[in-house]
Order: C-alpha cells, then sequence, then structure tokens
C-alpha cells in the first residue's frame, strides 16, 4: 500500500521493486529478454495502480437483485442457523456451495423485456417496475429483475432514482419492500377456479355491493 513503512510510496516501493528485479535478472540469464529490455525494465519507475477488490451482489449485474434475495435467504431462514449471530457467522465464514434456480436464458430475456420498455427514470414520475417468473407447481424463482440498477453505495443512490438496493420483487419479510398489487394477474386464477367448480363461462354473478340498514 502507498502508506506502508517497508514497501510504500516513501521508499519507491522498495521490496517490490527489489523481487521485480531479480525476476527480471533470472529473465535475463535465461535469456528470455534481451540486455536492452532488461535495462529499459529496470530502470522503470514502480507506479502500482492499486484497485480494491469488488465483492457481494454489485459483481452479480442484472442478476444482482435475485442474488441479494437468495443472499438475504441464507442469513435469516432458521435452516442456516439457529439465530442471527449464528447465521451471520456461518455465511462469512463460507463453504456453502450455493446452487440457485434461475434460469439464465429467462433471465436474460426478462431483463431484455424490462430494458426496451421501462425507463429507469422518468419525468412523468417515479416509476417502479419487475418481472419475477416462477416455475409452475415448484415456486422455484426462474427470473427475476427490475427497472433500476442494483447499488448499495450511498454516493450512487445519492445520485440519481435510477439506481436501489431495495428488490421491488420480493416483500419486506424476503427484504424487499411493501410490493405491487397483483391487479389482473389474479383475474386467470379467479376463472379457473370458477370453471373448477363447475360453473359455465355463460353464468353470470351479481356482484353490486348491498347494504341492510335494518
Amino acid at each position: 500500500m502507498p502508506d506502508s513503512v517497508t514497501n510504500g510510496a516513501a521508499n519507491d516501493y522498495a521490496a517490490n521493486k527489489m523481487r521485480r528485479d531479480y525476476i527480471l535478472e533470472e529473465m535475463l540469464t535465461e535469456e528470455t529478454i534481451s540486455a536492452a529490455q532488461y535495462e529499459g525494465a529496470v530502470a522503470t519507475v514502480i507506479a502500482p495502480v492499486i484497485t480494491a477488490s469488488t465483492t457481494g451482489c454489485a459483481t452479480a449485474g442484472a442478476n444482482a437483485y435475485f442474488c441479494e434475495y437468495v443472499v438475504h435467504a441464507l442469513q435469516t431462514d432458521p435452516i442456516f442457523g439457529e439465530d442471527e449471530e449464528t447465521r451471520l457467522l456461518n455465511f462469512r465464514r463460507g463453504g456453502y456451495d450455493v446452487y440457485t434456480t434461475l434460469d439464465l436464458d429467462l433471465q436474460g430475456a426478462a431483463v431484455t423485456a424490462m430494458n426496451e420498455n421501462v425507463p429507469k427514470i422518468s419525468d412523468e414520475g417515479d416509476v417502479g417496475a419487475v418481472i419475477s417468473s416462477v416455475q409452475v407447481g415448484t415456486g422455484r424463482v426462474l427470473a427475476m429483475t427490475q427497472n433500476k440498477d442494483y447499488s448499495q453505495d450511498p454516493a450512487v443512490l445519492n445520485s440519481g432514482a435510477n439506481s436501489t438496493a431495495i428488490n421491488y420483487n420480493t416483500d419486506r419479510a424476503a427484504g424487499g419492500w411493501s410490493g405491487f398489487h397483483p391487479g389482473s394477474t389474479y383475474k386467470v386464477f379467479t376463472l379457473a377456479e370458477w370453471l373448477n367448480e363447475g360453473h359455465s363461462l355463460n353464468e353470470r354473478v351479481n356482484s353490486a355491493r348491498t347494504s341492510h340498514w335494518g
């Protein structure tokens, strides 16, 4: 690191230079580089470019919200530890082999559809939209995306409404928010149950609200 006393900017990264020059000398001895290349390389000032490693769901790109959904499950489901402290310790300690249900083909199609049809920000208001797809019969999540960029960096979150760390696909219990009303999505299930009970498409139901005042 630049502020290191033994190997930093103050002593021109002495340990790095020693190791580099040793390797260059061996390369010259083995004749894998020429004398001119050796002299040029040895004379080069060491100027490290240090990039902090990136971890967490931010590295999952378009799959970040699904990643966050899985991480939340690992940290909250009692199957991974009897209490919060134990679960967090198990999660940080490593050793898990996590196999998820995400279908990358379906996920890619969902992300493309979202990007092409719903803007991340709009002059008409803050728009939120999600696409969640589950496997019939199992409930396994096959696709999960929304019209926002995932980030937990306060600087990024404060830069505009296009980014959020909140998963709109899930409720608060699963690490998300209040969710969306299902709306007309439930009509098909209501109709299926109606037919399953033996009714026909030609029957009518009086759904007008009535009041009895005595």
